[in-house]
């Protein structure tokens, strides 16, 4: 049966490719009748009849580069192709076959002709096998666009009609030479003839649609669309070396998207979340903690259909973790459908774990988690949340910069707008152990969530009975956990540790126990525990010590009443056990402590080793003892930590654990290491020693920078032997230091700034002049001090250390290379010199002391106009400010220069930076104008009625800006006052109008009276200003209030849609819009924002790309430079 064509109803690709066409093209086309229904049955047919006419007659076709081919098989692929069009047609249900009737109708034209010719024929044959296969082949490529509408699958849509118009306008003018008639043809040469049809530009293009296809045919495989795996097969039989390519780079790129998937899960927060849950889970007994699954609290807040907060807190050591754990199991074995999750966080204090305390990087591993696929397809969450990614991947790579993770604004933002669930559980657990400082921070973004996601968001917080958390969270359910709730887990927990100690064989818990001890035992300890887990635990530790029964039972009598007594008694405990033990057991705590990283016990031991460890063989199960199990390993990792947080707590109010101390142990140590005991091959060390050689490689020098200020002589002496010789030259020690230090960095994450810290250490002289830049490390730049020392040598990046110190902000490294005459101009990196360093990252003391000693605020050859620019691209008001104090005489002199430097200020919001300016400006001639305009601008309207009374001719002195000037501070009754003065609504102040400025400080009430008063709103400053600065209400007032005249309206909306999109206010962006904005007039705000500019403009681009708008030009910077550490850092 054949196949038949019914007629489409929507326009063809190949239709819109006519449209390229020019009118000769078009008119030579429109000779080709009508395609009929079944056009492809014609063309088989025709194809048919000629294949058997050139087996007839021997029809060969000479070959380029010698040989013939037969014309017979030319035609059997022209045969094959319609065929293949024809299941691929019935395959993809979407593709309507009629598209192509058009071109198909062509090849069948041409053949019908061409064959009266042979010499004609033979040129032409091949090229229409060629678009035969064009024609079948991007009917798959048709197919794949259409399934789902990316920036790729587009551009894959634009190539494809141009390919397309290539085709008809060659078929086109094959039609026109074919259809002159015979004695014309002659005429023209052979070579014109080979030349018109040469198809080296159809060649080309669909080599550029190939790639496009492979793009996005990989992009659709990874969310398994059918229709392109069955449309891909067809191709198999028929073009097998096209189809495995097809299906190796599917391959390739598909291992490319997940490569690059993880490096966004990594970007987003790298911290394993499920090992976190894993140690504590793991520690739960069996069946414990049930009973606050069921605590009417915890179901009231589980099953609520609208968002709330849950906070459960107690004293330390009563499980809060445990019933966090068991919590977040249980929601998590409860959420069958995919629109509901459960997030989670373990909160730790640590200096090995910094990242567990920051609320930054909490809610980054919370956003890491909502973006979690829970199958291969990508949801559309996820894909806007890897776009986000890509897109500011690729413009800090366009400018050599290094990728910064997300701000807690932007993590929390993201998370307000996920689309994909219905519902979202958040488990904080140990809030009290974020610092009283950033606690607020990390309450605010949770509530931000509760009140303003998309979804219903549920939180649940523990923490300790602290009178700060407890406020923070006042308006949440609560729980107080009281002794009496842990009744029921308590004694399977006194059980399940009497068991464990049993088994060690160990004191009187190891013997054969009398009727009723173990009782009485278990009894006394559950009587006496409070509720406190940990105190139970090592309470039992400690009775196991007793040798015989009476005198454990004589010990229950003495047992400390809570955790910091029994830390105490521990710790007396240990220094009596002799002088190695306790050596041993204060080291261990020492490390765990300060250690910059977690240790391996492996590591540990040799960190803590000596001479006395190695005769008695110390290992795992001896520290254990010696250290009263105050300490754990994770049996997964092998890592040490403290068995409870308020261990660390009560060693750090204890004079023997004083920061000093401590790291002057471990530097020892880890200097020790560096000359004594490393391997010049560390492939061939064991695990152990290799992780205590990476550890003292990279953090010696970290620990001595934590106490460089306060150290001892005797450590410095020590640090300045291992750097410098006796004529103070670089050691060979230190030499392999470097060496060593850039190849174990080279191991860090791309993020961790330890790595850019190295980064900037090596130089050609091995100078450890750089190392004291980059780590603050004063006393050593003292002692390294020489009469020859040249101060101003750069490193192998090209910086020199006095633009490494201003990079980093530190004062004092930067007062001594100025002091020792360091040059304050040197152009290094992308920041131009060390005061534009110093001005982007915020470093206002610096930036001071620079300026103060003759750096230049304009620099040539940087990405920065000016110092003050630097600062305002960082947005460093407290910096614009210092460079506006420095500056003060020239600007004074300068008018030009001062309205110029006014205006930025103002532009970005610098507002003390302006009313320095303004105050600047003033003479002593306009006293009297300053204290009127004072009073305007505190609002004093009593004080500036008496004054106008006794001095009526001061009126003429009244600021003609005071309306503007009263409604940017917000005094209502002073912009009444200054309008019943005479005094006009449109006089313009330093922030514009009087609306312009109350719109830009929000304040409504003023903006109200001026609208009603008929403030002119035609040149959309005001529109524009609280856009700028996120005040919705505001601006539906200005729309509401906006001027009849379509084109300034249009034009206002455009501007304040720029604005607001270049800020990240997603509300405005989505008002302007409905009001009538375009959104593709919002580009430009887009091409012009730095790298340093609120990444929070993120959601709107989110936003935008639901619309499907790409927001993003071409990069406004010439190549990049080479990659510059410091951007960003």
């Amino acid at each position: 049966m054949g196949t038949s064509i019914p007629s489409g109803s929507v326009q063809s690709l190949w239709d819109e490719a006519c449209t390229l066409l020019d009118a000769d093209t078009k008119a030579n086309l429109s000779s080709l009748q009508k395609p009929s229904v079944d056009i492809l049955e014609q063309v088989l047919e025709k194809a048919q009849t000629i294949r058997q006419r050139t087996i007839d007659e021997g029809w060969k076709i000479n070959k380029p580069g010698g040989g013939k081919v037969a014309v017979r098989d030319v035609l059997e692929n022209i045969i094959k192709w319609v065929d293949c069009f024809k299941a691929v047609a019935d395959t993809a249900v979407q593709y309507d076959p009629t598209h192509a009737a058009l071109p198909w109708a062509a090849v069948r034209f041409l053949l019908q002709i061409a064959v009266n010719d042979v010499e004609m024929f033979r040129a032409l044959t091949e090229n229409l096998e060629f678009i035969s296969r064009i024609i079948t082949r991007h009917t798959i490529s048709e197919t794949v666009y259409a399934l789902r509408k990316t920036s790729a699958s587009e551009e894959l849509r634009v190539s494809l009609k141009r390919l397309y118009a290539l085709v008809l306008a060659f078929l086109a003018k094959a039609i026109k030479h074919l259809d002159t008639p015979g004695w014309k043809r002659v005429l023209r040469s052979t070579t014109r003839t080979a030349k018109l049809f040469e198809i080296q530009d159809i060649v080309s293009m669909d080599s550029e649609v190939d790639k496009l296809f492979r793009l996005v045919a990989a992009e659709r495989s990874i969310v398994s669309e059918e229709e392109v795996s069955k449309a891909v097969q067809l191709l198999e039989h028929m073009e097998t070396p096209i189809a495995d390519l097809i299906k190796r780079d599917i391959a390739v790129q598909k291992e490319k998207k997940q490569e690059e998937w993880l490096e966004f899960l990594t970007w987003l927060s790298p911290l394993d979340f499920h090992a976190q849950h894993r140690d504590v889970s793991n520690r739960r007994l069996r069946n414990s903690a049930e009973w606050i699954v069921g605590h009417r609290e915890v179901v009231e807040w589980r099953d609520l259909t609208t968002s709330s907060v849950l906070l459960i807190y107690g004293r330390e050591g009563v499980g809060k973790s445990m019933l966090a754990s068991k919590i977040i199991d249980s929601l998590s074995q409860t959420q069958t459908s995919t629109d509901s999750k459960t997030v989670y966080f373990y909160c730790k204090r640590s200096a090995a774990e910094a990242e567990r305390q920051c609320p930054r990087h909490i809610m980054a591993s919370l956003l890491r988690q909502v973006a979690i696929k829970g199958s291969q397809d990508m949801t559309q969450n996820q894909a806007v949340l890897f776009q986000h990614f890509k897109n500011r991947q690729k413009e800090v790579k366009e400018q050599g910069f290094r990728l910064p993770g997300l701000k807690i604004q932007e993590s929390t933002e993201l998370i307000q707008e996920t689309k994909d669930l219905r519902s979202l559980f958040i488990v904080i657990d140990a809030l009290d152990e974020l610092e009283e400082r950033d606690r607020p921070a990390l309450v605010e973004a949770l509530c931000s969530l509760v009140h303003t996601a998309r979804c219903v968001v549920k939180v649940l917080v523990t923490g300790r009975d602290d009178p700060q958390i407890v406020g923070l969270l006042s308006g949440a359910y609560q729980i107080r956990i009281q002794p009496r709730d842990n009744d029921q887990d308590m004694a399977p927990f006194i059980q399940h540790n009497i068991d464990k100690l049993k088994k060690s064989r160990a004191g009187v818990l190891g013997q054969q126990l009398s009727e009723g001890f173990e009782k009485r035992l278990s009894s006394c300890v559950q009587q006496k525990a409070g509720g406190m887990f940990l105190w139970v635990e090592l309470q039992l530790e400690r009775l196991s010590l007793a040798e015989t029964e009476p005198d454990a039972l004589g010990l229950l009598e003495t047992l400390p009443p809570d955790l910091s007594a029994t830390y105490e008694e521990i710790l007396t405990r240990v220094a009596s056990s002799g002088p190695s033990s306790s050596r041993i057991c204060a080291d261990v705590f020492k490390w765990l402590l300060y250690a910059k990283e977690t240790l391996t016990i492996g590591a540990l031991l040799l960190a803590v080793s000596s001479k006395e460890m190695l005769c008695n063989n110390i290992d795992e199960s001896s520290l254990l003892r010696i250290c009263r199990n105050l300490i754990m390993v994770d049996d997964t990792t092998g890592e040490v930590t403290f068995a409870h947080s308020t261990i660390r707590e009560f060693l750090l109010s204890r004079p023997e654990f004083d920061l000093q101390i401590c790291h002057a142990r471990i530097i020892t140590r880890c200097l020790h290491m560096r000359v004594q005991e490393t391997s010049d091959d560390r492939s061939t060390l064991p695990q152990p020693e290799a992780e205590f050689q990476r550890y003292a490689t990279l953090y010696w020098a970290l620990h001595y920078g934590d106490i460089s200020s306060v150290a001892s002589r005797e450590l410095s002496d020590q640090i300045f032997g291992f750097v410098l010789d006796d004529d103070k030259e670089p050691t060979i020690a230190f030499q392999f230091w470097l060496q060593d230090a850039y190849d174990w960095s080279l191991d860090l994450p791309r993020e961790d700034p330890l790595r850019r810290d190295f980064y900037a250490l090596e130089s050609s002289s091995s100078t450890p002049l750089f190392l004291a830049c980059a780590f603050n490390l004063h006393s050593l730049m003292a002692h390294m001090d020489t009469p020859r020392f040249d101060w101003n040598q750069p490193n192998k990046r090209g910086h020199t250390g006095l633009y490494i110190a201003s990079v980093f902000g530190h004062m004092s490294i930067v007062s001594f290379l100025i002091g020792k005459g360091a040059n304050a101009d040197a152009k290094c990196g992308r920041y131009g010199s060390p005061l534009h360093a110093a001005c982007f990252h915020g470093h206002a003391q610096v930036a001071a002391k620079l300026m103060e000693n003759g750096a230049q605020t304009q620099c040539s050859e940087t990405i920065f106009g000016d110092a003050l620019d630097a600062a305002v691209k960082g947005g460093n008001e407290a910096v614009a400010r210092v460079i506006v104090e420095h500056d003060a005489p020239i600007l004074k002199l300068d008018q030009e220069r001062m309205n110029s430097t006014i205006a930025i200020a103002g532009h970005s919001g610098f507002i003390d930076v302006v009313n320095l300016l303004q105050t600047m400006r003033r003479d002593q001639a306009q006293s009297t104008a300053r204290q009127l305009s004072g009073m305007v601008q505190r609002g004093q309207v009593r004080q500036l009625q008496r004054f106008l009374k006794d001095n009526p001719a001061s009126i003429e002195l009244l600021p003609s800006d005071s309306v503007a000037t009263a409604a940017l501070h917000g005094h209502s009754s002073m912009v009444a006052f200054c309008i019943q003065k005479g005094l006009s609504i449109e006089s313009r102040g330093q922030f514009g109008s009087p609306l312009c400025a109350a719109s830009l400080k929000g304040h409504q009430e003023i903006v109200q009276v001026l609208l009603g008063l008929k403030a002119d709103t035609k040149d959309g400053e005001a529109l524009d200003a609280a856009s700028r600065k996120g005040h919705l209400s505001i601006v539906q007032m200005l729309i509401g209030a906006a001027n009849s005249d379509t084109d300034i309206h249009d034009r206002n909306l455009q501007r304040a849609l720029s604005s607001a999109c270049s800020f990240g206010h997603l509300d405005v962006v989505k008002r302007l819009v409905e009001a009538g904005a375009s959104i593709s007039k919002a580009q430009a705000s887009f091409r012009i924002m730095e790298a340093a500019s609120d990444h929070s403009r993120w959601v709107v681009v989110a936003f935008l790309r639901e619309a499907a708008m790409d927001v993003y030009g071409e990069s406004p910077h010439p190549d990049p430079a080479p990659l510059d550490p410091f951007f960003g850092a």
